[in-house]
């Protein structure tokens, strides 16, 4: 609504959706002075993704590299500023406090693990410095191999030197590690030959505070495409992890191929989860025809935030995975994502926010858990 003088009050928080440059790094002082002066901002929390205010490309009067963004008003409503808005609105800012900020890795990798530490262990320390409380690596973080013979070669234990550098980085760091798919040889690697995709959470002592091992294994084949039998080396999991509380909410783990099953996330969301993460490695042929609507009905049906830390780029000469690693709020709206090539994005999580959206939706209530799984059961009971 219009006002006196032409200023707008926009009653909700704004967010910043997409990214300012390479890795979703945005310069909010440029954003600010760009913005034209018949528009009156009253944002807060400048400098800091998931407080201010993001405009349409045509709103700015100068040009921003790779700016693609759009207004999000959680609230869902536009309403007459009120008296002494800029007050009201900083006291509803310092009641609800600073909001955990996470940030969400999107790599590279190659069969050289050396070289692979190194790129994430500088995303890492990046993010830290930024302030972030969790970071979020992708599915084959540690590496990607050229094919299952390497793959196999190349697998460590978890108690193997590689893991010991990364909770020694969490140390240092002082963050939360989601590290997706590590390639892990456990007790029966002897007898079986086989690996296990696995998801390690550590906390910021670099204790392991969970380990998730890949349920759903991606035996596809799209003819003249892609082709993948990750069973042929990899031992499926035998169990769903429960949430685990963090600084930034209850975390549910999941793995890439595992978003193509509603089951886990529901059974995660019933147990407490509030993020749910897929770490992933998506080739281009699946990742641009259903990645980010996957995502999305994830976050929707759960009510809860999705992080997906995603591979990018070439990663050996016979691979190249699709990137576009992102975050979903549980309204479904992708509120950070990562430019081309290898970086981070932010986020915060904010769930006052997510308990609104299931006040209002409370869809979790509404399941009928009595009838699921019984389609035409009863009519078999009783024929004679």
């Amino acid at each position: 609504m219009g006002l006196p003088g032409g200023s707008l009050w926009l009653g909700g928080r704004l967010e910043v959706l997409g990214q300012f440059g390479r890795g979703a790094r945005s310069n909010m002082g440029q954003l600010g002075s760009g913005l034209r002066g018949s528009l009156r901002v009253l944002g807060t929390n400048w400098g800091c993704p998931g407080a201010v205010l993001a405009l349409k490309r045509g709103s700015l009067c100068a040009p921003l590299p790779r700016l693609s963004a759009v207004l999000r008003l959680p609230l869902h409503r536009l309403c007459p500023r009120p008296p002494h808005a800029l007050g009201s609105h900083r006291a509803m800012t310092a009641s609800l406090g600073p909001k955990p900020l996470v940030a969400v890795g999107q790599v590279t990798s190659t069969p050289d693990k050396e070289q692979n530490f190194n790129s994430c262990s500088a995303l890492v320390r990046a993010a830290a410095q930024r302030g972030a409380c969790i970071v979020f690596l992708p599915e084959g973080f540690d590496y990607i191999g050229r094919d299952s013979a390497q793959t196999l070669s190349l697998a460590e234990s978890l108690d193997g030197e590689l893991m010991a550098r990364y909770c020694a980085l969490a140390r240092d760091c002082g963050v939360w590690l989601s590290l997706g798919g590590f390639h892990e040889r456990r007790a029966d690697w002897s007898s079986t030959q086989r690996i296990y995709n696995c998801h390690v959470l550590l906390d910021p002592t670099g204790r392991m505070a969970a380990t998730y091992r890949k349920t759903h294994l991606c035996d596809v084949e799209l003819e003249g495409r892609v082709t993948m039998k990750e069973s042929s080396f990899t031992n499926p999991g035998t169990e769903i992890v429960p949430p685990v509380s963090t600084p930034a909410g209850m975390l549910g783990l999941s793995i890439c191929y595992d978003l193509r099953f509603p089951e886990i996330s529901l059974a995660l969301r019933h147990a407490g989860a509030e993020i749910l993460t897929y770490p992933s490695a998506f080739t281009f042929p699946t990742g641009s025809a259903h990645w980010e609507v996957l995502l999305r009905a994830r976050a929707i049906e759960t009510q809860c935030y999705v992080v997906a830390a995603a591979q990018t780029g070439q990663n050996h000469e016979s691979r190249v995975s699709y990137g576009h690693t992102l975050v979903a709020d549980p309204w479904g709206t992708v509120v950070a994502q990562c430019s081309d090539g290898p970086g981070l994005c932010y986020a915060e999580i904010d769930l006052e926010y997510l308990r609104r959206v299931r006040r209002e939706i409370p869809v979790h209530s509404h399941r009928r858990a009595d009838l699921y799984g019984t389609v035409g059961l009863q009519a078999a009971l009783s024929d004679p």
